[in-house]
């Protein structure tokens, strides 16, 4: 009986410390000029912010639009969901970001309002497209990891897992998130990001600009039947 206590003890020690664990905190603004349904809206949050839960950032989800003086004060990252599709981007590419800028993220709704009819994968394809372009912005550079959340293309096979199980993060894309949080703590609104910010300001939204020339685009074509699937091995449709 002694040994018992003495286990339970210590397994809920153990899950107390566990469960004690700061996480990193990240506001989001998100203007929903999509009109994207209420309920997909709301199950892609409560999705994305269970996604960065895991890996220790927890999301703070704000409706509607701020400055970018207020944005870049609070460290805040702004989500714009729109249907209206800039040129380079007419093909099937569903959100871009600009890293170095640190504050933006536009979704291009109109590249993933197919998977509104079916209703388990519409909120779920949401929140990892959420998820990619925020872990984007908090790592600070233009990259992609070969599997998980951050691949460049997802698959159909991909489209399957996330109804049931979030794509992970690579352990790469955690430490870079954390790496990246660190220095935005260390910049605010008047480092690199500020800077860019504040100078390009007329460029933003047109995904013109990093650290390199270049935004990151994420891609996604319609999740195919089997039968079309059979005739397309990538399994996305409009893939450049």
């Amino acid at each position: 009986m002694q040994w018992c206590k003495l286990i339970a003890f210590v397994v809920l020690a153990a899950g107390s410390v566990g469960a004690a664990q700061p996480k990193e905190r990240v506001t989001v603004y998100v203007e929903n000029d999509a009109n994207v349904p209420s309920p997909v809206l709301s199950r892609a949050r409560t999705l994305a912010a269970e996604m960065f839960g895991g890996v220790g950032v927890r999301i703070e989800w704000r409706a509607g639009q701020r400055p970018d003086s207020q944005l870049l004060q609070e460290r805040a990252i702004a989500v714009r969901l729109t249907l209206d599709t800039p040129d380079q981007f007419k093909s099937s590419v569903g959100a871009y970001a600009v890293p170095s800028e640190g504050v933006h993220v536009t979704v291009l709704y109109q590249h993933l309002a197919w998977s509104l009819a079916k209703p388990s994968l519409a909120p779920a394809l949401l929140a990892h497209v959420l998820v990619h372009e925020i872990a984007h912005i908090l790592e600070g550079i233009a990259r992609h990891s070969v599997t998980g959340v951050m691949k460049a293309n997802w698959t159909s096979s991909d489209y399957y897992e996330m109804q049931t199980k979030a794509l992970p993060f690579t352990s790469e894309d955690i430490d870079l998130i954390h790496s990246g949080l660190a220095q935005r703590r260390v910049q605010g609104g008047n480092g690199p990001a500020g800077d860019i910010l504040r100078t390009h300001h007329h460029r933003r939204g047109h995904g013109a600009f990093d650290s390199t020339g270049h935004a990151t685009a994420h891609r996604v074509g319609k999740w195919e039947s089997c039968r079309a699937r059979r005739a397309n091995a990538t399994g996305l449709r409009g893939v450049a």
